[in-house]
Parts: C-alpha cells; structure tokens; sequence
C-alpha cells in the first residue's frame, strides 16, 4: 500500500440510498426504505447528452456526477489531471442480452454499432469520460480493487483527483443465474454503483482516509464454487499480516450464504470474537461485483458520524473501519479506513 490517500465525495445508487445525503440520513438514524427491481434514479446531466447511454452508463455517470459535485471538484478542473477508475462484475449484461437475441433472432435493426459499442463492460467509463471531458488515466478493471490501483496512481502523480468505484446493473436472467447455484442460496441479489471521488491531500470535504489495502485470490468465487474450511486459513494469513491491530468495526461481507461462517471464523482469529462485526449487505443486498465499493461508501458516512445506523449495531466514536468484499473472479480485498484528522 502507498501512502494515505482521501476520499472526498461520495456518488451512489443503490436500493436504499441514491446520494451521499441519503446515507448521512441512514447513519443518522432515519428509517430506511428498500426499493426492489431495477432502481428509479435522477442524473443532473442533461437527457440530450445521455440520449446514446445504455442505462449501466446511466448509472455509472448519475453516480460519478454524485461524487464530483459532493468533492466539489472545479468545473475549470484540468480535466487531464482527473482520472476515472471503475470496476464490474459483469458489465453491460442487459445490452448483451439483449444484442446476443436480436444476433440469434436474426433481427438486424438491433445489430447496430450504437448497441453493440453498450455491450462492452467499459463502456461506462467511456461514457463519464465523454460526457464530462475527462482526459486523465483511464481503466475499467473486471474483478480486483479499483480504490487500491487508484491510491497508487495518486501517488505516482498521474492525477490530482481520481473518480474510483464499481457498477452492476439489474438484470433479471443474470440475478436468476447467480441463484440456481447452491453456493448462492441465502442471499438477496440486488443492483448498486458507487463512485468515489479520491485525492492524495485531505480537504475540509474529506470523509476518511484510506491508510491500508491488502487482498488475495480464493480458489474459485464463493457464490458460485461453495469453498471449504481452508479458506479460514488463506483470509487469516492475509487480514492478520496487513491489520493485526483490531479496528472499530468490520464491515464483513456477510450476505446470509454458508461464506459469512468461513470470513466470521478467519476475522475472529485475527481480532477476536469481541470486535464488533456488521454486514453493510443487510442494506444494499448482494450486489455482486460493487459490494465492496458499496460498503465503503458506507463507511465513510459512518466514519464522518462516528457511528453506526441502528440496522447494523449499536457503537459510538467510530474512528477506524475494516471493510472487505468480494470480487466475481474470487478476489478477497480489504481497505482500513480511518477518520479524517
């Protein structure tokens, strides 16, 4: 990991939160009201200019906008100093979908290079890209930590400022895929994107800092192989060598699958049984590949509070949280995150 860097606004969607306001109010104690199906939500840039956007480019730039105008990044910004680096799990699926029918039903009205360039996971970072004139470093990644490549980006000086996050979108047959696998059951899949904004230097807007990263690869994704016991070991080795000192709070990712027991028993070995553990996907649901990101945002607005929403536990004076999250190619990730000072 490099040297610490900070988050400093926050964009999202999800189920029970669309802004940064939305989780603030939760934090605070509000009442939270689930949505279902595919999430209704609002994008500050005009309609004309999303007109060619698929809806997971939609997402991708409501949410990047969120989090550029929760930073309060200067519109006269140089957009060569500005980065955007997205993760997802498995991209467009709904244009894929539906471009692979209209492919097999022989319709060549939808065959068109506009559907086609959708169907491509990076196209949602193209997309912010264009809409906002961005010309810094560029990735979309399909699986690891997209807050841990960007921490080191800052820090070779490659961007000032660097909009980080992952996006996964409803798609009904894809959600009914993931269930028919055994390893899945127990769990309530659900779509959500956040994007973060991240700078080296903290700011008076600055939610947390970001001061350790440390990830592995399990054998195969745990919601599609079931994993066995020796999975408790390769966690253990991972967590315990990059944060032996316990945190305020684990926020696991614990979604109601036979997964919670082997993170639960490798996290107690290491911190043991009296830490505090809470599952930010009690709010979220199982997002899939923005699980993590999902969780983070969270956390910072737990971490501007100093505590935790009812729905989670009961602590105060919240100054540091362990987050960790799964990728669908099996990657394991954790990012300790601590209150701005």
């Amino acid at each position: 990991m490099v040297r610490s860097v900070y988050i400093d606004g926050i964009g999202i969607i999800s189920r029970c939160a669309k802004s940064a306001e939305d989780l603030a109010e939760i934090v605070g104690g509000n009442k939270v009201n689930f949505e279902s199906g595919k999430i209704g939500f609002e994008c500050s840039i005009s309609p004309s200019k999303l007109r060619r956007c698929s809806r997971y480019s939609k997402l991708a730039a409501a949410a990047a906008d969120g989090a550029r105008s929760d930073a309060d990044i200067p519109e006269d910004m140089d957009k060569y100093r500005i980065g955007t680096i997205f993760s997802t799990g498995y991209g467009a699926s709904e244009n894929n979908i539906e471009f692979s029918d209209s492919v097999v039903s022989g319709d060549p009205q939808k065959c068109s290079p506009t559907i086609f360039s959708g169907t491509v996971p990076n196209s949602c970072v193209g997309q912010v890209c264009i809409l906002n004139g961005y010309k810094g470093v560029s990735t979309l990644l399909m699986g690891g930590d997209p807050l841990e490549y960007s921490a080191l980006l800052l820090d070779n000086k490659r961007a000032d400022v660097i909009l980080t996050g992952s996006v996964e979108e409803y798609s009904e047959e894809l959600f009914d895929s993931v269930m028919s696998y055994e390893a899945a059951q127990g769990c309530e899949i659900s779509e959500g994107t956040a994007i973060m904004a991240l700078r080296l230097e903290k700011s008076g807007r600055s939610y947390c800092e970001v001061s350790g990263t440390a990830s592995f690869s399990l054998p195969f994704y745990p919601y599609v192989h079931k994993l066995d016991d020796k999975c408790i070991g390769m966690i253990y080795d991972t967590v315990n060598r990059s944060f032996s000192v316990p945190p305020d709070v684990v926020f696991t990712s614990e979604n109601g699958t036979y997964f919670d027991y082997i993170e639960r028993r490798a996290l107690e070995m290491v911190f043991g049984s009296n830490t505090l553990y809470a599952a930010p996907k009690k709010l979220f649901g199982e997002t899939l590949g923005s699980g993590y990101m999902l969780s983070i945002a969270l956390a910072c607005a737990v971490l501007k509070q100093g505590k935790l929403p009812d729905i989670l536990g009961i602590k105060e004076n919240i100054g540091s949280i362990l987050v960790t999250g799964i990728d669908t190619v099996g990657n394991y990730c954790c990012v300790l995150l601590k209150t701005a000072r």
